[in-house]
């Protein structure tokens, strides 16, 4: 293999309303060339097939085939990003896949079919992926955990490497402010979605919902996915900010990894619910304290950038120094 050339295998990034996973790859992909890596992006676009898992799709069209054998005949590495496309790992020698979703551990207890529809045929896709990949990249430890149950021989080659927190100006902390981020570009997070009526509890309430923006206030943060699969983007920012933040999900795993003495976090049912311990941190003395106490964190993913992530991808794809956590 000519491990001084990869080709990176992923939904196309180069155009407008990017989900999480293509904001990763893209974000990922030019770290990955700033660390000097000799890299080509070939998209490939999502589509259905009759198979199981029946999420699994990718268009092989003509032009694609073609680039990808000649990358192989070159002795080009291969690397596939998102659990879509790693159906081509079955039959193809893989440097790395990338999972951002590792479904036979998806959860959604408000919705159970399509808990079924998401694991349906998925461990048995995942394992032949597996087989053949010379790395297993995971976004979330969460995910890990489950796979490393289900397939304990990949301990030695997986690795997990979330995406690093955008880095932005920071104003002064805010108590009016409730950061909602995430497109509802796929069906779990369109089912998750806050309603009218919860918009407009928040409202009343006396809080204005909004995206992070360009020059974010830390403030009350709000995770309104009800499934737990993946790493959610969202939450690495309220870290990085320093939000209170109430999930919907259990993020706990995540924290742990991430942040184990991360002071304010919890998990609620109900909008009502998390509106209430806002408005209860609000009047706490201990709430008084939070920016020192945030201050006083190791907080080691805040100073984590793109360029460091592209450093740590590289050092997993030639096995050297390279740990499954990144620190």
């Amino acid at each position: 293999m000519n491990t001084n050339n990869f080709l990176f295998i992923s939904a196309p990034f180069d155009k407008k309303n990017l989900d999480g996973a293509q904001i990763y790859d893209a974000k990922l992909f030019r770290a990955l060339k700033s660390n000097n890596l000799a890299i080509e992006h070939l998209p490939i676009e999502r589509t259905r097939k009759l198979s199981l898992p029946s999420w699994s799709n990718g268009y092989f069209g003509i032009q694609f085939r073609k680039k990808l054998l000649e990358a192989l005949s070159e002795g080009s590495g291969v690397i596939i990003s998102h659990e879509a496309f790693i159906g081509l790992a079955h039959d193809l020698p893989t440097t790395a896949v990338i999972i951002h979703n590792y479904m036979p551990c998806f959860s959604f207890p408000e919705q159970r079919w399509l808990e079924a529809y998401y694991r349906l045929g998925s461990k048995n896709y995942f394992k032949k992926a597996f087989l053949n990949a010379s790395s297993v990249i995971f976004l979330s430890h969460r995910d890990r955990h489950h796979a490393l149950l289900d397939f304990p021989d990949i301990a030695d080659r997986s690795f997990v490497l979330p995406p690093a927190p955008n880095k932005v100006h920071i104003h002064p902390r805010r108590l009016d402010i409730i950061h909602v981020s995430g497109s509802n570009n796929w069906l779990p997070k369109r089912l998750s979605s806050l309603n009218e009526a919860e918009v407009s509890y928040i409202q009343s309430s006396g809080y204005e919902l909004s995206d992070f923006g360009t020059s974010p206030s830390p403030a009350f943060g709000l995770i309104t996915d009800r499934f737990s699969v993946g790493f959610k983007l969202k939450l690495m920012q309220m870290i990085y900010l320093g939000d209170v933040i109430a999930s919907f999900s259990d993020i706990s795993d995540e924290i742990a990894a991430i942040e184990p003495n991360y002071p304010f976090w919890r998990q609620f049912q109900t909008v009502k619910q998390a509106v209430e311990w806002f408005d209860f941190l609000k009047k706490s003395e201990k709430f008084s304290g939070l920016d020192t106490k945030l201050s006083h964190l190791n907080r080691k993913y805040n100073a984590i950038e793109w360029g460091q992530t592209g450093a740590h991808f590289l050092e997993i794809l030639t096995k050297k120094n390279a740990t499954t956590n990144f620190r």
